[in-house]
């Protein structure tokens, strides 16, 4: 086993078996760099563009749905923003 994180090439859309070591492939690909929308929107980008090739070269039909996430934790509430949604500063 290699911990080389290229990813195992996309599938040609005919049925195939599961493979632990296929799937350990598309796991160090996905893991090996920040994929954050807000932080890595770079790497978000690519993560998606991955799982949407790999999917749609299976045969699955991929439709993007956009899902609004409120009250995560680590997230700033209202009274951490200013008016215009920058973190606010306070003085010692």
């Amino acid at each position: 086993m290699s911990n080389d994180a290229s990813p195992p090439p996309p599938p040609t859309g005919e049925a195939i078996p599961v493979s632990p070591d296929r799937l350990r492939g598309h796991v160090q690909h996905l893991a090996a760099s920040p994929r954050n929308g807000r932080y890595a929107p770079t790497g978000h980008l690519a993560a998606r563009q991955y799982a949407t090739d790999h999917l749609t070269a299976a045969g699955w039909t991929v439709r993007e749905q956009p899902v609004e996430v409120q009250h995560r934790v680590g997230s700033p509430t209202q009274r951490d923003l200013d008016r215009c949604g920058r973190w606010r500063t306070t003085a010692s």
